[in-house]
């Protein structure tokens, strides 16, 4: 929730759902199966982000790192927040 991710991806997860089922409009077994392996291909390594981050900020020690390092250099923080809200997949 920290990252606000959660709309952003039920959207994609809706679009890509979306497609599935005009891509196979009459097989539902079909729509299942390849709904399965394409939301865990488009949200797989965004899920690993967000557990490494929540595991991160849990620890007294990293948030004692984690924080003063972004406050000075906030760039360093782009990229994962960039790659978890992209809606690209």
């Amino acid at each position: 929730p920290f990252t606000g991710e959660g709309m952003s991806w039920a959207i994609q997860s809706g679009i890509l759902a979306a497609d599935t089922i005009a891509n196979h409009p009459a097989d539902w077994l079909t729509v299942g199966e390849e709904w399965r392996q394409i939301y865990a291909s488009a949200f797989r390594l965004r899920k690993f982000i967000c557990r490494a981050m929540t595991t991160a900020l849990r620890s007294s020690f990293a948030r004692r790192v984690i924080g003063p390092t972004l406050a000075t250099w906030p760039g360093l923080a782009r990229p994962l927040v960039r790659r978890l809200s992209s809606s690209s997949m």
